[in-house]
Formats: C-alpha cells, sequence, structure tokens
C-alpha cells in the first residue's frame, strides 16, 4: 500500500511523462501531418498516387484546436492548442522547398 505522499510524487511523476509524451505526440503529429500534405500535393506527385497516402480526419484549425483541447490537464498541461498548425504548414514548405523530382 502506498502513502499519500508516495501518491503524490507518483503523480507528480505522471504529469511529467504526459507532458513530455504529449511533445513527442505533438512532433510526430506535425511531422506525420506534413509528409502527407507533401505527398498530396500535384507538384511533388504528378501522377495521381495522392491516395495512397491518407491523412489524419482533422480537417481544419477548429477541428483541430477540439481534438487536442481533449488533452488538456489542468495541472500539467493547460494548455495543448497553440502553433501546431504553424508548425505544419512550416514544415510542409521545407518539404515542398527541398524536393527534387526523381
Amino acid at each position: 500500500m502506498a502513502t499519500l505522499s508516495q501518491l503524490q510524487t507518483a503523480r507528480t511523476s505522471a504529469g511529467a511523462t504526459y507532458v513530455s509524451a504529449l511533445a513527442a505526440f505533438k512532433t510526430a503529429f506535425v511531422n506525420l501531418a506534413a509528409y502527407d500534405m507533401t505527398l498530396r500535393n500535384k507538384n511533388v506527385d504528378s501522377v495521381g498516387t495522392a491516395l495512397k497516402y491518407p491523412t489524419f480526419k482533422v480537417r481544419d484549425r477548429l477541428q483541430l484546436i477540439a481534438a487536442l483541447e481533449l488533452f488538456a490537464h489542468n495541472e500539467f498541461q493547460p494548455t495543448v492548442t497553440g502553433d501546431w498548425e504553424e508548425q505544419i504548414v512550416a514544415a510542409l514548405n521545407s518539404n515542398l522547398s527541398s524536393f527534387t523530382p526523381g
């Protein structure tokens, strides 16, 4: 059986792990969304295989914000939204600018 102090310490540790996991999830989500968008771009794939690269069901900024708000935690991660969309666009632009056919 755990003491109150042990439970509080474990909760704090779990909160830190949660914050770290959300940061890793954000990085993975941004990267995958940007690659999906890059591969669906007709300047990258003009032969139409874009449908081979499905993407997330979130279709716009409001849906993304609503989905991300579900992951907020009042103490450890009160805000999950923010610059996700901007980071996706920046990664997409970087992918497109570095693309070379072939």
